[in-house]
């Protein structure tokens, strides 16, 4: 689904699993908390949770919420308190909600003084951004990609290969 995140995936590594229980068991095994947002009377307010630690949330469909299978997986069940008669907001809201508390609470940490990649990890991946085809042709002979400038240009020797 690449073009839903708007250019996101760019800048994503994505692990994909067969089932929600391994995707929660490698995120379990990396020291992740799993937030789930669904509606429960174990659910406590999004905003008293702790989200400078590494943290993985968990969305359902906006009909179902979350799968039972997931919240047996999740450390915690979060819900956003609503006034009115209207209980839920559409996942891509609810999403955003928190994932600002988060941005907030690691603001306030200073979490984000420093830049948030390893330069070499940022230059790699804004090079197989910007130039696909010779990407794929670096790859399929093992070899460096060349140097870009700031504009993205190859400014190093173009590689060559057998």
């Amino acid at each position: 689904h690449w073009r839903t995140s708007q250019g996101a995936e760019k800048w994503v590594n994505v692990q994909a699993h067969d089932t929600v229980a391994g995707a929660c068991h490698f995120l379990h095994d990396r020291g992740f908390q799993l937030i789930a947002a669904h509606l429960s009377d174990e659910a406590t307010d999004y905003r008293e949770l702790d989200y400078t630690q590494p943290t993985a949330l968990l969305f359902g469909t906006e009909l179902f919420g979350v799968s039972e299978e997931a919240l047996a997986q999740a450390d915690h069940q979060v819900m956003i308190p609503m006034l009115g008669v209207t209980q839920s907001l559409n996942v891509s809201v609810a999403c955003a909600i928190i994932l600002y508390e988060a941005l907030r609470q690691r603001q306030a940490a200073g979490m984000y003084q420093d830049p948030p990649h390893d330069p070499e990890v940022f230059r790699k991946q804004r090079f197989e951004w910007l130039h696909p085809q010779v990407t794929k042709f670096c790859q399929e002979r093992g070899l460096d990609y060349p140097e870009i400038d700031e504009q993205g240009n190859i400014v190093g020797d173009f590689p060559r290969g057998s």
